[in-house]
């Protein structure tokens, strides 16, 4: 089933009332096709060509590329990883696992007020969380739309929409009004979709049977499963590893091995290979082999090997991550990743960047959404202006997003990194000269 390429990619987020986030916010993936980018002499500038060919494979007539990079820059606590766990909460209604998790631990009142945000002046919680995920699939739009409380979900919709230029939307189904329409497939679920308990979306049963839709919900599968954050506690680590040394002993995955080897040899270039090995008790663990040489021997000889857990904090980050990305490039699915630079050397991550904005490097348009607290990312001849999204907090903790190329300031080819660092974007710590000293 093909997600990338042709294939499934996010355009546009669109949520309200959900952690610290009230109001509705729009996190936007489609491509700004700015005509405003001109040389010296008034001609489009050369970049321009460039910039256009990350988004080369937009469908004829479509009004908007969509990008494959989507770079989150903010304060702390300002909301990023908000952001990404909205995204991630409505992967798992789309796939049915909010009402399997509410039926374990937590019942699911407490599930769903657990997301939404805290009126603190009113001394209580909004009742209803709203989510609109759209994407493009060859030369249509799909988007689901759905509002869910405490009491079960309130109204659900499927729209689709050609992306060509005034075509107008065809609702699939609506939740609220379940007539019979002109999609056999859905036609048949129609009745059964009515029994539904109320805590659970209708998508997750009409789309694995829907040709197009299916699509759509595996892509929801590939966000939950590839959403990453970095609270990953060391046991959760020590199983990813015993994943990745089952995967490549006896050369089970050497096109994996090969690709995991040369990433770990541009952090390390001692590094000279890396293999699974089974333990006596069953369990694989990995072990990476470094070049070993003395002053008698100052050509290499001979290796020796490092168990994973010897490696340093940025490189088993690095290999913890790595299925991720191996996946995403390979297969063209979304790759999201919570504090993207942690642990990893800032070339290596600007590196990272620039592979997913590659044409010939990510040829299937795998995405990248990632959150980061390091600038070197930020450079007009890696990223676009509308790849870059900047989310603050104000005074009563409520977050709000923009975008670069919504801000009229910001021109074609900013000076991103240095225009951050210096506040010009907003969403900056506050000046911190003579702070600790200052009479408070």
């Amino acid at each position: 089933m093909q997600i990338g390429g042709f294939g499934l990619m996010l355009k546009k987020f669109e949520f309200k009332n959900s952690y610290s986030y009230l109001d509705k916010v729009s996190f936007d993936m489609s491509a700004e096709l700015s005509s405003d980018a001109v040389d010296k002499n008034g001609n489009p500038a050369p970049k321009d060509v460039e910039l256009y060919e990350v988004v080369r494979k937009r469908v004829s007539g479509c009004k908007y590329g969509i990008l494959p990079v989507a770079a989150i820059y903010g304060k702390n606590a300002g909301g990023k990883t908000n952001l990404l766990k909205s995204l991630g909460d409505a992967a798992k209604d789309a796939l049915g696992v909010s009402f399997t998790e509410a039926t374990g631990s937590s019942p699911f009142a407490q599930l769903i007020e657990n997301r939404q945000f805290i009126i603190l002046d009113v001394g209580e919680r909004k009742s209803v969380s709203w989510y609109h995920i759209c994407v493009v699939l060859g030369e249509d739009e799909y988007a689901l739309e759905y509002s869910i409380g405490s009491n079960g979900v309130v109204d659900e919709k499927v729209i689709k929409r050609s992306t060509k230029r005034d075509a107008i939307p065809e609702i699939m189904y609506d939740r609220n009004n379940p007539t019979e329409g002109t999609d056999p497939i859905i036609n048949k679920y129609i009745d059964l979709m009515k029994t539904r308990v109320e805590k659970q979306l209708w998508f997750p049963l009409i789309a694995p049977a829907h040709d197009k839709l299916n699509i759509f919900f595996e892509w929801f599968r590939c966000v939950r499963d590839g959403l990453t954050f970095n609270d990953t506690e060391a046991n959760n680590q020590i199983i990813e590893f015993e994943k990745i040394a089952q995967r490549i002993a006896d050369e089970k995955d050497e096109p994996f091995r090969k690709r995991l080897l040369f990433f770990l040899q541009c952090l390390d270039v001692s590094v000279s290979g890396i293999a699974g090995e089974k333990g006596q008790s069953g369990k694989h663990s990995l072990r990476v082999y470094h070049n070993n040489a003395n002053e008698n021997m100052p050509e290499y000889k001979d290796s020796w090997a490092h168990y994973i857990g010897k490696e340093s904090s940025g490189t088993r980050k690095l290999i913890e991550q790595f299925p991720q990305i191996y996946k995403a490039l390979e297969d063209g699915t979304p790759f999201v990743c919570d504090e993207l630079d942690r642990m990893l050397h800032p070339v290596v991550f600007k590196q990272l960047v620039k592979v997913f904005n590659c044409p010939k490097e990510n040829d299937k348009n795998a995405q990248l959404i990632f959150t980061a607290h390091d600038t070197i990312a930020l450079d007009s001849d890696i990223m676009r202006r509308d790849e870059v999204h900047i989310i603050d907090k104000g005074k009563y903790s409520i977050s709000e997003i923009k975008r670069l190329s919504e801000m009229p300031e910001v021109h074609a080819y900013p000076n991103m990194e240095l225009d951050f660092r210096t506040g010009i974007y907003g969403s900056f710590p506050t000046n911190f000269n003579n702070a600790y000293k200052r009479e408070v």
